[in-house]
């Protein structure tokens, strides 16, 4: 039986080592940018890395976890359902007999805020797949739109009358950061389209 140096395990480990290195930073770029490498970059470029991380593992769908443009998805379906509460708790309290009227008023200004720019994004999902300035900027855009509601329903609140502290800061802040990292996550995407992303 011949007997093996221990320099040359050595060398067969170190090889083994730098194979698997330049496996793991290729994966990436071989999976169209699939990798959790990428995922982790993709959240700590967005803004808020825990809002990223936070949606990413809240959504069931494993499949897009690990893609740029899966968690673009997730991002946007996660902002659209926050949207969905936030109009569920608007109705709630337009419901409420023991709401007034100025904040009936700011919170009918809430939901005409939102209206068109949720229905915009929801037309234009199909964006999502982006491969040219045009499109990336059409649903920059339609995103920009979205990520001002959260401030433009605020202000309801505040240029009214009288002002007051409005029911829905708590989640139009959250929302506000949700359209934050979509639009952050299209950039890095738009930025590296030639990598294959």
């Amino acid at each position: 039986m011949a007997r093996i140096a221990t320099r040359d395990v050595g060398f067969v480990l170190l090889v083994c080592l730098a194979i698997s290195v330049v496996d793991a930073k290729t994966a990436g770029k071989a999976n169209g940018g699939c990798s959790e490498t990428v995922r982790d970059q993709l959240c700590h470029y967005t803004g808020p890395y825990d809002v990223c991380v936070a949606a990413i593992n809240a959504d069931p769908r494993s499949n897009l976890k690990l893609c740029p443009r899966g968690i673009l998805r997730i991002l946007i379906d996660r902002t659209l359902s926050n949207v969905t509460v936030l109009n569920n708790h608007i109705a709630h309290l337009l419901n409420d007999l023991h709401t007034d009227a100025d904040t009936r008023d700011s919170l009918k200004g809430c939901a005409s805020v939102y209206a068109p720019a949720v229905h915009d994004l929801r037309n234009d999902l199909r964006l999502i797949g982006f491969k040219n300035y045009q499109e990336y900027y059409r649903l920059r855009t339609v995103v920009d739109v979205l990520e001002s509601c959260p401030y433009g329903c605020e202000r309801s609140f505040i240029q009214r009358p009288k002002p007051a502290r409005s029911p829905l800061t708590s989640i139009n802040d959250y929302i506000q950061k949700l359209t934050g990292s979509v639009m952050m996550t299209m950039d890095f995407i738009y930025h590296n389209l030639s990598k294959g992303y």
